[in-house]
């Protein structure tokens, strides 16, 4: 488990300095991609669409605000439309980052990890915990590109992180864009009060999944 986290904890460090790199070219402003879609959509609406895609796409490396700008697809695209480009442009970014770390993940557990021993072992234990993290991610900032990453490198079966990647991408699309569809982002309560009750659910549901793995050993 330690090895997990150690490599976990790398990963983080990764995304923390993309992040900063990203603020630091405004990609991550969610006022400024509020306003540049909206004004988008009524001219160039197939651009538009290809626009949230890329965004989605880029975020396994650039740090975007995925959930921002998921309310906003559905709030200028609507439901069910906004859904199919959020779910695309994650299942890409999910694709794209488990293809680079497969076939970067033995450079990376030689640097980080080394002892071969020690690298099997994470491998079970990812093995063993990785499809529910996966499905659960969306719950903590940067957990799904950390969990994507680790998914890469630990060689988990493609169909796995498929499968799994695929129920995490399709209920968090459908979720947040159909919540920018019925809310209104001038008066955000509602707005706020589902992406609570559904971060909640997703909180609720990796506690108990937690619990049941637990005491099943």
């Amino acid at each position: 488990m330690k090895n997990l986290l150690k490599s976990a904890g790398v990963l983080l460090l990764f995304f923390v300095v993309m992040f900063l790199l990203t603020a630091s070219l405004g990609l991550s402003n969610a006022d400024h991609l509020l306003q540049y879609v909206q004004e988008m959509v009524g001219s160039h609406f197939i651009l538009s669409s290809i626009l949230v895609v890329g965004l989605l796409w880029i975020d396994i490396v650039l740090s975007v605000p995925t959930m921002v700008l998921s309310v906003t697809a559905g709030n200028v695209f609507g439901f069910p439309y906004a859904a199919i480009l959020v779910f695309l442009g994650l299942m890409l970014s999910g694709m794209t980052g488990y293809w680079l770390s497969s076939l970067f993940g033995d450079h990376f557990l030689r640097l980080v990890v080394r002892d071969d021993d020690a690298i099997q072992e994470m491998r079970q234990e990812f093995y063993g915990k990785g499809f529910w993290l996966l499905v659960f991610c969306r719950v903590v900032p940067l957990a799904p590109e950390i969990c994507t990453c680790l998914a890469g490198i630990t060689g988990m079966s493609f169909r796995r992180y498929v499968f799994a990647w695929t129920v995490s991408s399709l209920t968090y699309a459908l979720v947040m864009t159909y919540a920018g569809t019925v809310a209104s982002i001038e008066e955000p309560w509602e707005l706020l009060g589902i992406i609570v009750v559904f971060l909640s659910l997703l909180a609720a549901g990796s506690w108990l999944v937690t619990r049941v793995t637990h005491k099943s050993k």
